[in-house]
């Protein structure tokens, strides 16, 4: 692993990619806003206006406002320590809101993919195949198109890796606390990361500096909204009825909310089993897990790969964007190899994963539990492909 992972030509991609797209949204006034941003912005709205941000009928009105006239609001589930990062979306109108938006992610996306290139040891002055990988993944552009924000999520991971690799823990714990805007996708993420902090001084600084992060966040929420919790508790739980959609009744393609479904009752917690098992496994198996300093992207996309496995919900199409770490990774390793082959390989395969993608997101309703066998297959074939370029 390279001891000193410099950004290099990284950000300068990354201002590209973003500015660039953000210019292309602003030029074409017929473009789509996602419906999931106009869902993020309503509720910023909500919180700027000191009213409930979970609030369906809240929602609901706003959401027609900015021109999603439904029956059911569109719901959001995140924790309240997220709900600072719309306010800004609040403040601007919807397509340049959008814009912005959908520029931070691409570019965000572009950057982590650089950073991850060079803490997997990658040649500096190739860290244009990173950015390539990142733009030619479907999953970037699905992410963008949704207008959701698991490029945030991704940036925090790649930082906090590039961060302990250069000896900087705080640094790392403030930007690793992105990765809690989807905190049910990084669950062994988190679990690691409290093993290291039992482990050493330099864990419990990225701990203590992420905690601070969230905390901060989370007082300026319940400043804005001292109920927020309460209204938080309500969207979890509260039955579907009126404007509300129930969180219960949410499919997602992953293995917990599969085994939930196929329970009788449907018990919530069957959810979490998958990751509580894993967990468990983790804390046991806590003796090979190196220190967070000397993790390299390997155990990042390990964790990241597993996460998703076993997350309790979410892990939809725009989400598998966090399977970049394992392709970077791969696709560094291969281009090390004196062996044109494992290029080649990775070629065809990264190739294939790509139109895999774009065939189950073309038919994403009917084949939704197949987006299950995405992470696996995609964290085994990277497994393969390192190990056949190491040859």
């Amino acid at each position: 692993m390279n001891p000193n992972p410099r950004p290099g030509p990284v950000w300068a991609f990354a201002v590209a990619a973003g500015v660039g797209l953000a210019g292309l949204i602003l030029a074409a006034p017929a473009a789509y806003i996602p419906v999931d941003f106009i869902a993020f912005r309503s509720a910023g709205q909500l919180l700027l206006a000191g009213d409930d941000p979970y609030d369906p009928a809240g929602l609901l009105a706003r959401e027609a406002e900015a021109g999603f006239p439904e029956s059911q609001a569109i719901a959001i589930f995140h924790p309240p320590w997220v709900l600072p990062v719309f306010v800004p979306l609040a403040v601007v109108p919807v397509r340049v809101g959008y814009a912005l938006w959908a520029g931070l992610q691409f570019g965000l996306t572009v950057a982590a993919a650089g950073l991850l290139w060079r803490a997997a040891g990658g040649d500096g002055r190739r860290v244009g195949v990173a950015a390539g990988l990142a733009v030619a993944f479907p999953a970037t552009f699905i992410l963008v198109g949704g207008g959701q924000m698991t490029g945030l999520a991704l940036f925090g991971l790649a930082g906090f890796v590039a961060a302990r690799a250069a000896g900087r823990p705080g640094l790392a714990g403030c930007v690793g606390a992105l990765t809690a805007l989807k905190p049910h996708l990084f669950g062994l993420f988190a679990v690691a990361l409290l093993i290291d902090a039992a482990r050493r001084r330099a864990g419990r600084v990225a701990v203590l500096a992420g905690a601070m992060v969230l905390l901060g966040l989370t007082a300026a929420t319940l400043a804005a909204h001292p109920g927020v919790f309460g209204g938080f508790r309500a969207a979890l739980t509260a039955p579907a009825g009126g404007a509300r959609r129930a969180f219960a009744d949410q499919p997602a393609p992953v293995l917990g909310v599969m085994l939930r479904d196929a329970l009788p009752g449907r018990p919530g917690w069957a959810a979490f089993a998958p990751f509580a098992g894993a967990a468990a496994g983790l804390v046991l198996a806590r003796r090979w897990l190196p220190p967070a300093d000397r993790w390299g992207v390997g155990a990042a996309a390990a964790l990241a790969v597993g996460s998703l496995v076993v997350a309790p919900y979410g892990g939809w199409w725009y989400d598998m964007v966090l399977l970049l770490p394992a392709v970077v990774l791969a696709a560094a390793r291969v281009d090390r190899a004196a062996n044109p082959w494992p290029a080649r390989v990775g070629a065809t395969g990264f190739v294939l994963l790509a139109a895999g993608l774009l065939f189950l997101y073309a038919d994403r309703d009917r084949l939704l539990k197949l987006y299950a066998l995405v992470p696996p297959v995609v964290g085994f074939g990277c497994v393969g492909l390192i190990r056949r370029a190491g040859r």
